[in-house]
């Protein structure tokens, strides 16, 4: 959701604003979620964890995993992206659509690959869905502030007046599908049992109780 600002003189006729390039910031989130979303089993060294945490405190990994999805899917951010894309095109701005299509493809590879999920993963992919949760059933009236490069902040008052409850709603019911499927052919005990229990938070989600 990046934008360059370039000072121009006012002779010129130069845009002072420019959106990075997509290829850059899709290469970030490629970056991102190879280095954090993945689980990071070299730093799982057991008998050294086992000198230095008790199971049940913080988990230093999970922590940082989630605070990177906070930022990357922040509400701000979404705008940002969304308007950016209004502005300058989809050819050349990045999205708000393409950046869930890129992490929610991350961060549920096992529901093609068929390989067991780990405590790791279930816990993101727990996490993706509440956040996408809370874009959908907004109930209004949340502030938000966006900042264009170094310019003045521009302050956007109810998220659901902008499309990201409409963004999240598909995405949402795109992995309701693939969950389903893959809950099917899930051989692993406790990556079916994940399964189930995020298709029941999806519907949740989606058709939520009055």
């Amino acid at each position: 959701g990046g934008v360059f600002e370039t000072i121009q003189m006012s002779e010129t006729s130069l845009p002072v604003y420019e959106v990075t390039p997509k290829a850059k910031q899709k290469e970030a989130v490629n970056f991102v979620a190879q280095q954090v979303f993945e689980t990071p089993k070299w730093l799982i060294v057991k008998d050294i964890w086992n000198r230095i945490t008790n199971p049940g405190e913080t988990d230093l990994i999970a922590a940082a995993q989630e605070t990177a999805l906070n930022n990357l899917i922040s509400s701000e951010r979404l705008i940002r992206m969304q308007e950016s894309a209004e502005r300058y095109g989809v050819a050349d701005a990045y999205s708000s659509v393409e950046l869930l299509d890129d992490v929610q493809q991350t961060i549920f590879t096992e529901l093609n690959s068929k390989k067991p999920i780990d405590s790791y993963r279930r816990k993101l992919q727990k996490s993706y869905v509440e956040k996408l949760n809370k874009m959908v059933n907004t109930t209004g009236g949340g502030i938000f502030t966006i900042t264009i490069g170094n310019g003045a902040p521009t302050t956007i008052s109810d998220l659901s007046k902008t499309d990201i409850p409409a963004i999240a709603r598909m995405k949402l019911m795109q992995l309701k599908t693939s969950v389903a499927s893959a809950t099917l052919t899930t051989t692993d005990k406790m990556s079916k049992i994940h399964l189930i229990d995020l298709q029941q938070r999806i519907k949740d989600a989606l058709e939520p109780k009055k």
